[in-house]
């Protein structure tokens, strides 16, 4: 009886921990050399999946042999929604390379490209990926270019945008 007692608290315990943080990470290269924007985003499939069904999309089963033939579709509107990037205060729309899943089967990294305009003076970014589902949430930031990282940061629900001169 105390073998049983043991196993149902461990794992009641082990449930409360498995998500007990909320972060993404987007990196962002400025390509020169292509004359294009080039973004990772590393995102939990939970979390996802569970943004994209407020907005309605029902159930994608992301990262599963049963996911949805939409998904691509929803993930590339959803970020771009979400991750507001502009050139010289012009808008720029990503279009998504493919995405592939992590080691651990927990999250996905979603290649994403856009244009990079040949006269571009700043590049403006804003994360508000999953702020509204989730209040814990935290959005990690890394923007590159030519090799080398120039800017870094962390943003919440009260971050306002990040500027770069190129």
């Amino acid at each position: 009886m105390k073998i049983w007692c043991l196993l149902i608290t461990l794992f009641f315990n082990v449930s409360a921990l498995e998500h007990e943080f909320y972060f993404s990470k987007v990196d962002l290269n400025i390509n020169t050399k292509t004359q294009k924007l080039e973004m990772v985003v590393h995102v939990f499939l939970d979390d996802l999946e569970l943004a994209l069904q407020k907005q309605g999309s029902g159930k994608l089963f992301l990262g599963t042999e049963k996911e949805s033939l939409k998904a691509p579709e929803l993930i590339e509107k959803y970020l771009n929604q979400k991750i507001i990037t502009k050139v010289n205060d012009q808008r720029i729309a990503f279009k998504s390379l493919g995405f592939e899943l992590s080691q651990d089967l927990m999250a996905y990294y979603v290649y994403l490209e856009a244009d990079l305009p040949s006269n571009a003076k700043r590049v403006v970014f804003l994360n508000k990926m999953l702020m509204d589902v989730l209040p814990d949430q935290k959005n990690i930031f890394a923007l590159m270019t030519n090799g080398q990282r120039i800017h870094f940061s962390v943003s919440d629900e009260d971050t306002e945008a990040q500027s770069i001169n190129l």
